[in-house]
């Protein structure tokens, strides 16, 4: 969690935020639901409002497999 939040502070670094975007997509499901719920959906949500095309769609990826547990 302290790695997402310092690469989501480099705004400029989209490569990197996709990669682990779609890393994160990969192991979603290792993950508590409580804490998925209370911190990476808002995060994975002002990705989309505010990421580039590629961001967007891991963005949305994601999303729909947190969705799906």
């Amino acid at each position: 969690m302290v790695f997402m939040n310092n690469i989501r502070s480099y705004t400029g670094m989209w490569r990197e935020h996709a990669k682990l975007i779609n890393n994160l997509k990969e192991t979603i499901h290792l993950f508590y639901m409580p804490e998925v719920h209370s911190y990476l959906v808002p995060m994975l949500v002002d990705f989309v409002y505010k990421g580039n095309k590629d961001i967007k769609e891991a963005a949305c990826n994601c999303l729909a497999k947190i969705l799906k547990y």
